[in-house]
């Protein structure tokens, strides 16, 4: 049985440093992180280039496994990063 924390925090930069703690203790070499909710418009915005790279582009590259699904009428991304032991 793998025990599951869920943590809502502000998007504010005073909190990231919560989140490190949080994933920084995670079981078989894998962080695991469903980040969301994201509005229609927002979830479109993963795919622009206007700075040169799609923010998809860039978030599959760095992560092993990414994906995107509906939950309570919102869109939520889901990553998955395999860490050495």
């Amino acid at each position: 049985m793998t025990d599951e924390i869920r943590l809502t925090l502000p998007a504010q930069e005073d909190f990231r440093h919560v989140a490190h703690l949080v994933v920084g203790g995670v079981e078989n070499n894998e962080v695991r992180a469903t980040v969301g909710p994201f509005d229609a418009a927002a979830l479109a915005k993963l795919d622009e280039a206007s700075t040169g790279l799609a923010p998809r582009r860039i978030v599959e590259t760095v992560c092993d496994s990414v994906s995107v699904r509906e939950r309570n009428g919102a869109s939520w991304i889901d990553v998955t990063k395999q860490v050495p032991a």
